[in-house]
């Protein structure tokens, strides 16, 4: 018999997770997907998502570039009875024969957000990043977040300040 608390409960169903939020007092529930479940009609959602986290886009994306962008790693997809409302990919690589891993693209729409669906999507994420072997998860976040960066830091990622991080634009 499952308790029910003002906190999020985590039932694992056929490989997706849904969670309910009662926090609020309203019955919200939302599913976590892989590409797979995702449906053409959620390519705008998805280009809206990448235009909220990066304030804007260089050029506008076309199907085949949001096709390309989800399956060139791993990626989790949540998705409420509008659609989808947040995603998060995983970039995994090969090192002297340790594998890692680092976060792009963690994002959920303003309204929905502090509902623990990015919770979700990193968990998720991290449950696959297991599975692959991987041994370190990394992510880079500007200065000027912080409440992307007290998100992380409540998920268990330290601050490292033991590295520089340069650009080069071509």
């Amino acid at each position: 018999m499952w308790k029910i608390r003002k906190s999020l409960i985590l039932l694992n169903i056929v490989a997706k997770y849904i969670q309910f939020n009662f926090g609020s007092g309203k019955l919200m529930a939302y599913a976590i997907e892989t590409p797979l479940d995702v449906q053409p009609t959620d390519v705008p959602a998805i280009i809206e998502l990448l235009r909220q986290l990066y304030g804007g886009l260089s050029k506008e994306p076309t199907q085949m570039d949001v096709h390309s962008t989800i399956m060139s790693c791993r990626v989790a997809f949540a998705r409420h009875e509008s659609g989808i409302v947040g995603m998060a990919r995983l970039v995994t690589f090969e090192r002297f024969g340790t594998r890692g891993a680092w976060f792009e693209d963690v994002v959920v729409f303003q309204h929905m957000r502090r509902q623990g669906i990015a919770s979700a999507l990193v968990h998720k994420l991290e449950e696959i990043a297991a599975e692959l072997g991987v041994s370190s998860l990394q992510l880079l976040t500007f200065k000027d977040r912080p409440e992307a960066n007290g998100f992380w830091q409540s998920l268990g990622y330290e601050l490292r300040t033991d590295r520089v991080i340069r650009r080069k634009m071509l």
